[in-house]
């Protein structure tokens, strides 16, 4: 397993069985974030000069496989601006996703929280303003393939 920290992002990458000595996966991440506005009922993409409270932004993460083999689980990981909050999208990835509340120590589907409502523990799942990484589940990415990751966040 290999971890790879680029800026924003964290990629992890388990390489199985390489068919060729000289043959190997070369995983290329390129994050980009643009603001989010409506024309017309329409979602419009800009670059961020500045970001604004109630402002949206897009990240997306390109992952792309330079290599000349697959590379196996894949798990790309966006940071969520501590100034921010995750915008859930109802769109469904075509990766699984999960989220952390911890820094990315631990990922779940739906994080969990524990509160205390009228006198009783009660597990909860957390809310998305609790969100501050989002991560990606690549089972393979086959060479020369490239898939586009994105997320929305809401500045406070």
């Amino acid at each position: 397993m290999k971890s790879l920290k680029v800026g924003f992002l964290t990629v992890i990458i388990s390489m199985a069985a390489i068919t060729s000595a000289f043959a190997v996966p070369d995983i290329a991440l390129v994050m980009e974030n643009k603001k989010v506005s409506l024309k017309e009922g329409k979602e419009v993409l800009n670059d961020v000069k500045a970001a604004r409270p109630g402002d949206v932004l897009l990240y997306t993460i390109k992952v792309s496989n330079k290599g000349d083999s697959s590379a196996i689980e894949v798990e790309p990981i966006g940071n969520i601006p501590s100034n921010t909050i995750y915008v859930p999208e109802n769109k469904k990835s075509e990766h699984k996703m999960q989220f952390s509340i911890d820094n990315g120590a631990t990922f779940q589907d739906l994080p969990k929280i524990t509160v205390t409502e009228k006198g009783k523990t009660v597990t909860k799942n957390a809310p998305a303003e609790m969100y501050n990484r989002v991560k990606w589940i690549i089972k393979k990415v086959d060479p020369k393939q490239t898939y586009n990751l994105t997320y929305k966040v809401k500045v406070k």
